[in-house]
């Protein structure tokens, strides 16, 4: 039983699975898709969320080794991924059979439900993204590679199971969420591994915020704005409904995050739980519109 929790609860990092539903459902909306379409998607997105937590899982111990060792990532208050490996709680060659799994089951729903050749698109794009996010640590670009993942194409995944796909208008609905899920709370997530990992090489605005002793609630704060203006951007040119400004009910929970110094592992969950009501509003906005 311990070990199907792992397989199946750990590893795929659920905590994740509100933000890239909502890009989903969110691309699949401006393409005109139905329920059912949406559904499709979403579930594939699902599983290409959990074979990319997987993999890093793994790709952080065995390939880049920020997990491995006495002095490796924090356990953080949303996800218990980091450690298993370096615990003995289970082998590296298991983590990446149940990533192949998951692969292997998104692929085989695209395979035998999609209909048009455009669905492979998002999800060609998405399968490497696990290994970039991974080495992206090492080279400031890990923040862009999470925020395209879980923002553009995964909105272009929902887009491409409807029945007039459109993955430019897809992407660019996406922006928001994936800079304010990518960026925002991807840079708090770095900035408290950086002391454990920046003589491993750990590289990118997180890390570099801790190594300049920047504050880091401001530097994230910085791209909740700007996710902010690129969704008033969106909504100006037509891309997104007016309805989707409901965002701004999410703010004060996001603005949370300047009292994690006080509330500690608390600030970080309420902030996060803003990241989600960001996302679910936007998707319920979009609906209503």
């Amino acid at each position: 039983m311990k070990n199907l929790v792992i397989y199946f609860w750990h590893l795929p990092r659920w905590f994740g699975l509100p933000v890239s539903t909502c890009a989903v459902v969110l691309g699949g909306l401006v393409s005109g898709a139905t329920a059912s379409q949406l559904a499709i998607a979403a579930g594939i997105g699902a599983l290409l969320m959990a074979y990319a937590h997987t993999f890093n899982t793994f790709n952080d111990y065995v390939l880049t080794g920020f997990d491995k060792g006495d002095v490796r990532s924090r356990q953080k208050p949303y996800t218990s991924g980091q450690s298993l490996i370096a615990l003995g709680l289970i082998r590296p060659g298991r983590v990446f059979w149940t990533g192949v799994l998951y692969l292997v089951l998104a692929l085989g729903l695209v395979f035998a439900l999609g209909e048009n050749q455009i669905k492979w698109i998002p999800v060609l794009l998405t399968i490497p993204m696990t290994f970039a996010y991974s080495y992206g640590k090492k080279f400031y670009t890990c923040e862009l590679v999470l925020a395209l993942g879980f923002g553009p194409f995964a909105a272009m995944l929902g887009s491409a199971f409807s029945d007039h796909p459109d993955m430019w208008n897809s992407f660019l609905v996406g922006l928001p969420i994936g800079i304010i899920f990518g960026f925002g709370a991807e840079v708090y997530d770095q900035y408290f591994d950086a002391d454990q990992n920046w003589d491993k090489g750990l590289r990118n605005i997180g890390a570099l915020t801790w190594f300049y002793k920047l504050d880091v609630t401001g530097v994230v704060e910085t791209f909740v704005i700007l996710a902010y203006v690129v969704q008033v951007g969106l909504v100006y040119a037509g891309y997104l409904s007016s309805w989707t400004l409901l965002t701004i009910l999410a703010l004060p929970a996001i603005l949370a995050l300047r009292l994690v110094p006080r509330w500690g592992s608390l600030g970080i969950l309420v902030g996060l739980f803003g990241v989600f009501a960001y996302c679910v509003l936007m998707v319920g906005g979009q609906a209503v519109g």
